[in-house]
């Protein structure tokens, strides 16, 4: 079972990693921010990634409040399959 994880990416067209992300980083406190990947294609993009359970778990109480129903049930099902695999 893979483990659980966070991973948001945005384009950059000033070549560093684009605002938003490193202040959702400084907000959470948890997770990295890589790339930049596919400059060939257009501008480059970064991501945010957040990988294991307690750092995904972390990061998704803190956005709860904030999610819409889509989002909340895809991290349920995402974390409690991750933590049924690993009874």
């Amino acid at each position: 079972m893979p483990y659980p994880r966070i991973t948001i990416s945005q384009r950059s067209m000033t070549g560093r990693a684009p605002e938003v992300l490193v202040r959702f980083l400084a907000c959470v406190g948890v997770g990295t921010i890589v790339g930049p990947y596919d400059p060939k294609r257009g501008n480059p993009y970064y991501t945010y990634r957040a990988y294991g359970w307690e750092k995904t778990l972390h990061v998704a109480k803190m956005l709860w409040p904030y999610l819409g129903e889509v989002k909340k049930a895809q991290a349920l099902r995402c974390l409690r399959a991750y933590k049924e695999a690993r009874r």
